[in-house]
Formats: C-alpha cells, structure tokens, sequence
C-alpha cells in the first residue's frame, strides 16, 4: 500500500514486469509516490540510494531471493548479494530489509545462502523469519533484516 510510504522505488529489469508495475500504479506514478526504475539492480540500486539518501530518515527494501524463474544463478538475474552489498556500504542509517523467498532449497544451491546469512551477521543485522505454506508444495519464507 503506497499510502503507508512517503515514496516507493521499484527496480525491473525485465520489461514485461516493468510495464505491468508502471500499469498498476500508474496513479501512484502520477501523484509522484511510486518511481518505476527500468534495469539491473546492480547499477539502479546505487542510483536510487543517491536519490534517497539526503531525504529518508527510515528506509524498507523489499528484496527477492530469486530470478525471472526462481532458478537463474546470474548476478543481473539474482542480485540478492550484489543488492546486499550496496545497501550495507551505503551511508543511510535507519534500515530494515525484507527477503522474500529466501528459503527455497533449489535456489540455495544457486547463490550463497549461507553467505547471506553470514553476511547479514557481519553487518550487524538481526533477522527475524517468517514462513508461510501457500501449498503443500511451497513454502514461502520472508526474513526481516534490522540493525542493532
């Protein structure tokens, strides 16, 4: 809900996700609170902390464990640690990241799930996690991320 944010960035690199978002928040777009970011996240998330970082005193990133297909281990397809990086060398303060689909066992195999977690731990995060079973064949896991 974009009313609970003073503004939301969201970062597509596939076309076809980007024009779905630009679509279904198009009034969002218009009363300037969404800003739709076209490419990798790799290279936009620097440009959008640039943007935010003089303006934000609390920030939420919401980032997904997994590529177009849940399975891609390429760095601009699953740029959960690249992502990671740029947050915990940024200079802004107040930081919760959400992880979404972070548990899944055959995406575990596909980047560095225990690198993440190390990560997170280096950087002074606490993390709190949350699943869900939305079938009997999936599990969905989102892991809160705040620093101490």
């Amino acid at each position: 809900d974009s009313n609970k944010f003073n503004k939301i960035y969201s970062i597509e690199i596939f076309d076809n996700w980007y024009d779905f978002c630009s679509y279904r928040f198009k009034e969002e777009i218009k009363k300037g609170l969404v800003n739709m970011v076209f490419g990798p996240s790799s290279i936009k998330l620097k440009e959008v902390i640039e943007e935010i970082k003089e303006k934000e005193d609390s920030i939420l990133f919401w980032l997904d464990a997994h590529g177009k297909h849940g399975n891609e281990s390429n760095n601009d397809i699953m740029p959960l640690e690249k992502e990671l990086d740029i947050i915990f060398n940024s200079s802004l303060k107040n930081i919760i990241i959400a992880i979404d689909d972070i548990a899944h066992p055959k995406r575990q195999e596909k980047w560095n799930y225990l690198g993440i977690m190390k990560s997170l731990k280096k950087n002074n995060y606490k993390f709190i996690t949350y699943n869900k079973k939305e079938n009997p064949h999936q599990i969905k896991e989102v892991i809160i991320c705040y620093k101490i």
